[in-house]
């Protein structure tokens, strides 16, 4: 978008204040809160221990709450905010092993509802992006430490998806940018 400007943080969830005085500082206003923090366990629910959940939940879960709660006054002095909460399709799918990560993933969707009903009469939008398995650095780099390619992963195709291929970074950025 012509003329806009983004600042990227990657901060534990005690810095979100911090954070957005930062954003706020640097351009006078606050508009737009994406919320794509994640980390993962994968393992069963059995032999994941409570201290992996609640590190998982830490970050990806309480984590985009903490932003929200530190983003929401200027948000609503921005008359135009929007949260964009990068969810994932496996929030409403189910798998096995990734039952920590999944987890997140769907209570990301019902903060989203939640604070989309919370926030439509301060002028917020809050939104959720749900995508599949995305091309991206992180999970190219995971599968070539396995002797995969990316080309050998565009080959293979996908199966959690209506394309039944692999997501590009572009299409997840644009719903976010909307």
């Amino acid at each position: 978008i012509a003329g806009a400007a983004v600042a990227t943080f990657v901060a534990d969830v005690a810095s979100a204040p911090d954070a957005v005085a930062c954003a706020t500082g640097r351009f006078g206003r606050l508009d737009v809160l994406v919320n794509n923090a994640a980390i993962r366990e994968i393992a069963s629910i059995e032999t994941t221990d409570l201290d992996t959940w609640n590190e998982v939940l830490s970050v990806n879960l309480a984590g985009a709450v903490n932003f929200c709660k530190a983003a929401l006054p200027a948000l609503r002095k921005s008359g135009k905010g929007s949260v964009i909460n990068i969810s994932s399709a496996y929030g409403v799918l189910g798998r096995a092993n990734w039952s920590a990560y999944d987890v997140t993933k769907a209570g990301l969707l019902a903060l989203t509802r939640s604070l989309a009903c919370e926030e439509a009469e301060n002028g917020i939008r809050v939104n959720a992006v749900c995508p599949t398995g995305t091309l991206t650095s992180f999970t190219v780099g995971r599968r070539k430490a396995s002797g995969v390619t990316e080309e050998d992963m565009r080959k293979e195709g996908r199966t959690d998806n209506l394309f039944k291929r692999w997501a590009e970074p572009r299409e997840v950025a644009y719903p976010v940018l909307w």
